[in-house]
């Protein structure tokens, strides 16, 4: 096994939430800290540890000096406006984190998507420190740095059940035109099928 003095730096990330579906406005920011080899797939997956995420759905990243601006996406061939089914997440694990950072002096930032069942979580993503911090003995990368955590965890469904279940209410079809039967009443006549009447069948 490799020594300490053998094993990448460590980077310390700083993440911040900017809004998302139930994100009641108060400050979340969060530090992880990464191998300075490690890939955006991995930074995903510590940011969504450090908020207390489940991960379930697809996430992208791209460079701006706004959120709202113009976009350079991470890679370059994704769509600057992706829906769910486009994004094919698995593409980060070998895009290297630490090299997807933009220049501290360029305007530029970097922002990380989750795109969450009842809409888009957006978080700004920047390096915490100038350099490399010291490796914390046994720690498996990425890791949260609990003692630096501001604010609570955001909702990623909500407050309670009863917000997600409007939200996926909200995605299911509409229900046909016109009355309709009703499926869970028998059929007319006593017709059950067996072509006898309810009083001549059981």
């Amino acid at each position: 096994m490799d020594s300490e003095e053998q094993m990448p730096p460590v980077v310390r990330w700083r993440v911040e939430c900017l809004g998302g579906p139930w994100w009641d406005g108060l400050p979340c920011v969060r530090f992880v800290d990464l191998a300075e080899t490690q890939s955006l797939y991995d930074l995903h997956e510590g940011i969504q540890a450090a908020i207390a995420f489940d991960g379930e759905y697809p996430f992208y990243f791209f460079r701006a000096e706004a959120p709202e601006g113009p976009r350079e996406m991470v890679p370059e061939t994704f769509s600057p406006h992706p829906v769910r089914e486009e994004v094919d997440d698995d593409a980060y694990e070998t895009i290297g984190a630490f090299a997807s950072v933009p220049p501290a002096d360029g305007g530029e930032r970097l922002f990380y998507v989750f795109l969450g069942a009842g809409g888009d979580w957006f978080f700004e993503v920047s390096a915490a420190e100038p350099g490399p911090v010291p490796r914390m003995p046994g720690a498996f990368y990425p890791e949260t740095v609990e003692s630096l955590s501001i604010g609570p965890d955001p909702m990623q469904y909500g407050h309670d059940l009863d917000d997600f279940a409007e939200a996926e209410e909200d995605l299911l079809p509409a229900p046909p035109d016109g009355p309709g039967e009703d499926a869970g009443a028998p059929p007319p006549d006593g017709d059950y099928g067996d072509g006898e009447d309810e009083e001549d069948g059981w």
